[in-house]
This record gives C-alpha cells, structure tokens and sequence, in this order.
C-alpha cells in the first residue's frame, strides 16, 4: 500500500491547525497539573519534540519509504472504516465491537478495500485510527500528529516515575526517556509502536501511584487495566515481558517492610520461584489463547521472520523493506535452543546494527546510537564490576524492575525481528528503561565513592554528609 497523493496545501492546513491545537492542551494540561510544573522544562521540550517528529515521520513514510508499509495500511483501512460509518453507522459499531463475518454486512463492498484482516492485532490498531481520522478530517499528516500527541502523554508519564523516584538525576532520566533520538522518532508515528509506548508509560505511572497510596486507587487501577488491555490487544509480548518485572518491584519493595531477617531472607528464593512458575503459567496461558504465543509458535515465528527477511535477490532492497536484514545463526527448535540465543538476542537489540551493517541512510543514526550505548554499557560495568552491579540491583527493587525487563524484552524482539528497520521500532519500549538503568548505576557508583571520601567526618555530623552526597551526584 503506498500513499496516492503527497502532501497538498490542505494537509499543511490542518498540521498546522493540529499543531497549535495539541501546543494549547499541552499548555492547558501544565495549568492543571501544578505538581508537575518544577519538571516544564522538559514538558514543553519533549512536547514540541515530539510534535515535530510525528510530523517528520509522516513524511519520512510519504517520501522515503516509497513502499509505504504498515502505516499507510493502516491510514487506509481507518479511511474505509469511516466509509462505513458514514455509509451505515449501526454496522460501523457492529463492524468494530463484534465477530460478525463481513458478508453479514450491506457494507461488505466496503469492507473488501481492508488491507487487513479482522480479529487481528493491527486491525484493533485500525479502529483506534478511525476515531483519530475523523478527528483530523482524514489528513494523514494530522493523524500522525493524533498518534505523537497520545504517545507522548503516557512518556511524560514515565518520566515523572523516574524523576520522582531519583530527582537528582532529572537531567539524565529526562534524556534516557523523552530525548533518546530512536524512542521520540520511531514512537511518533501511526504505529502499533507509539500506541503500546504511551500506554505503557500510563501503565507504569498508574501502579507506581498505586504502591504510592496516591489518589483514587479504584481509578488508578482501571486506568492500569485499560492500558494493559490496550498492550495485550496490540502486543501482548510486550505485556508479557513487563509483568514478572514488575512483580518483582512490588515484591522487594514489600519484602524491606519485613522485620524478622531470616523470613526476610528466607522470602527472596521462595519468591523468585514463584514468580518462575507464574511465568511459565503466563506463557501456557498465552499460548492457549493464541498459538503464535506458544514455544513452537514463537520459535517458528522467529524461523518465519528470518526467511522472509534474510533472503538474497531482488527483494532484499530497502524499498520492498528488506534492505536492513540480519541473522543470529541456526538454533534448536526447544527450550535449551532458545535460551542459547538469549546473549545474541540481546545483543542485536541494544548494540546492533554496528558501523559496517548500515544499508541506508536510517541506518547510520540507529547504528551510531547503539555504538554509544554500546560504549557506555562497557564504561559503567567494567568501572564498577559484575558484583556491584548485583548488589546495586538486589538493593534497589524499582532498578531491578527496569533492568529485567529492558533485557526480557531485548531478547524477545531481537529474537524475533530480523530486520534492523523494523527492530529499531520494535526495541523503543525497552531502550528508555535500559538507558535510565545505566544512568542510575552510575549514579549509584558514585554516591558510594563519595560516601567513603567522607566517612573520616561521618561520625560528626552525618545529617550533614547525606546532604552532601544527595546534593553532589
């Protein structure tokens, strides 16, 4: 599917109309949130940021990507769904809330322009575009726009997570996490990526209010269950490799509540088997619902997506959206197979492409991206040493939490992808925890190095030197 007609006067009409519309909400939403107001800096930064790259990648899949992809199929197909409200509301609903086959529709010559098939993950992606195109009076440009706006509420939301939990390291984390060049881009656009983003920034913001005690806690946790409904409907993995993560931050945060120290210690490994056995329940129970979830459906997924994607001859360009393909080898199709592939998954997930694996232009900003985050993984661990970094994690439950699911999701989509354009998408959920990870570790790092600087003057004053090294990292 490719876009029939570029940008017109009238799409620049309604980007610009979008734009200072979603500029007023944003101001508006600051004059509401008044606790927020000592993080604005960033507010309207990563806003204007986002806004601008919503726009870019509009264009980038206007009048790069001439092949258009999936989200011109899903514009399209949003365009034939307010075809049918218009043509017959009662079967728009019909057609959007329930199973009914299309030929049980007086809509059904409609129906048949669909790109995609009902009842799948990205035609759920395609009934959310239809309410946004008919906001934006069907502009593919303005609709973008709908899409960066949304996602960039559940980021900011993230965000404040992690502000809140290390204020004094603001400036990294607004980076790690609003600024990281391939989230903002790539997180913009009309895609299942920027949707499922957004409501996991919602979704994290949501439990950490819960375990906070802060607001409604009924209104909390149904924004929690709407936001993983969103997520399970569109990319259940992503789900999948948040819980147990996030299982993990409620527990050890509860487990320094318990007094007695050896039921305190006793609680770590009779947990941590637990939540082994609830992982694989999850995955069972997955599988059941859907047996592309299943161990043989993933693997051979993965198989799938290899031999589509690695494959010499005339379909291997970056305009039939295989120029950026890679392969992690041949592997057993079990269990021990799969956890064999865990390093090399990770590794093409946050430090792949390298420098000699660029293919086109897009590819040199997502290779030198990973190369710097390469760099600073190798600075922080070697600098600090394989059994700091544990004692840093095993103490501090909400950066074990990002840290386990930054590389629980890295594995998941290196194993599957097999392309470097569609991985540089695919990854974005799992960067601005990885990236905020090796920024506090650091900062833990050095808070330890001021601590023992200063310990000849703790026992005089050591409200003093508190003060001293929160202020100083």
């Amino acid at each position: 599917a490719t876009l029939e007609q570029k940008m017109t006067f009238y799409d620049i009409i309604m980007t610009f109309a979008f734009l200072v519309m979603f500029s007023l909400l944003g101001m508006l939403y600051m004059v509401f949130k008044p606790q927020f107001r000592r993080y604005k800096k960033w507010y309207y930064m990563s806003l204007a940021v986002k806004l601008i790259s919503g726009l870019g990648y509009a264009l980038v899949y206007t009048y790069y990507y001439t092949y258009g992809g999936d989200t011109v199929m899903y514009f399209q197909d949003a365009i034939t769904l307010n075809k049918i409200l218009f043509t017959n509301p009662i079967e728009f609903f019909q057609f959007i809330f329930t199973d009914i086959q299309n030929t049980d529709l007086s809509s059904y010559w409609l129906a048949r322009e669909l790109n995609l098939p009902k009842g799948t993950d990205e035609f759920f992606l395609t009934r959310i575009a239809s309410i946004f195109t008919l906001l934006s009076l069907q502009s593919f440009f303005s609709t973008t726009l709908c899409f960066s706006f949304c996602s960039f509420i559940g980021v900011w939301h993230m965000f404040i997570v992690f502000a809140r939990r290390y204020p004094y390291l603001e400036t990294k984390l607004a980076f790690a996490i609003l600024f990281v060049p391939s989230v903002f881009f790539w997180g913009s656009g009309l895609t299942k990526d920027s949707v499922t983003l957004g409501f996991l920034g919602v979704l994290l913001y949501a439990m950490d209010k819960i375990k906070r005690k802060e607001g409604r806690r009924l209104f909390n946790w149904a924004v929690a269950a709407v936001s993983g409904y969103v997520i399970f409907s569109i990319k259940a993995y992503i789900l999948m490799s948040f819980l147990p993560a996030l299982l993990i931050w409620y527990f050890l945060e509860y487990r320094e509540r318990i007094r007695n120290k050896m039921v305190k210690t006793l609680a770590l490994p009779v947990f941590l088997s637990i939540s082994l056995v609830a992982v694989v329940l999850s995955i069972s129970l997955m599988g059941q619902y859907s047996s592309k979830y299943k161990i043989e459906g993933i693997l051979g997924t993965a198989k799938g997506m290899q031999s589509w994607h690695y494959v010499e001859g005339d379909n291997t360009s970056s305009a039939h959206g295989r120029g950026s393909s890679y392969s992690l080898g041949d592997y057993e199709e079990n269990w021990f197979g799969l956890i064999q592939m865990i390093p090399k998954s990770v590794n093409v997930t946050l430090f792949r492409p390298y420098y000699n694996e660029d293919k086109n232009v897009m590819m040199i900003f997502t290779a030198l991206e990973s190369l710097i985050m390469l760099l600073a993984t190798i600075y922080i661990f070697l600098g600090l040493g394989f059994f700091k970094v544990l004692n840093y994690l095993y103490t501090d439950s909400f950066l074990l939490m990002c840290f386990v699911f930054a590389l629980f999701f890295a594995f998941a989509v290196g194993f599957t992808s097999y392309n470097f354009g569609a991985l540089a998408r695919y990854k974005i959920p799992c960067i601005p925890f990885y990236v905020a990870s090796l920024f506090i570790l650091q900062h833990k790092s050095v808070q330890a190095k001021l601590r023992r600087r200063m310990q000849p003057y703790a026992a005089k004053n050591k409200a003093n030197v508190r003060e001293i090294v929160s202020t100083n990292t």
